[in-house]
């Protein structure tokens, strides 16, 4: 029996001005259309922080700052088992334009709490989504 493979993630809870960047998931890759916090594997050795900020730039071409832990999610998908460290973060000064593109997404959205609520959220972001909803409307996030 071959052991559980275990994939170490790094996401970003990038919030500005009441919202926090969002993407959905490209046809074609594992659970399209499903929304997503950005973020990526981490590599062996290299700090969560340090992936995060390499993973954004890579995929939205931002930097930024990088904040406390807000959440750790451990969650078993049917060939391997993931574990997720959100993140709280900031965009650097020099990435706050307002049009983002993204190689891992066909849309990228600043979602208010509301809309945290109804996006329909892959299923290992799905409680940090709830939770930062209610973190955000009730100003515990901002």
């Amino acid at each position: 029996m071959r052991p559980e493979q275990i994939v170490l993630v790094s996401a970003a809870l990038i919030v500005k001005e009441g919202r926090v960047l969002v993407g959905k998931r490209r046809r074609g890759k594992s659970d399209p259309e499903k929304w997503e916090f950005p973020g990526g594997k981490i590599r062996p050795g290299e700090d969560p922080r340090d992936s995060i900020v390499r993973e954004i730039e890579e995929e939205l071409g931002i930097g930024l700052s990088v904040g406390r832990l807000f959440d750790a999610v451990n969650h078993a998908y049917p060939d391997k088992s993931v574990l997720i460290l959100f993140y709280l973060a900031e965009m650097a000064p020099s990435g706050a334009s307002s049009e983002y593109s993204s190689r891992d997404h066909d849309e990228i959205l600043w979602a208010g709490p509301e809309e945290l609520l109804r996006l329909d959220f892959l299923d290992a972001d799905r409680k940090v989504a709830l939770s930062l909803a209610e973190a955000m409307a009730t100003g515990g996030v901002s």
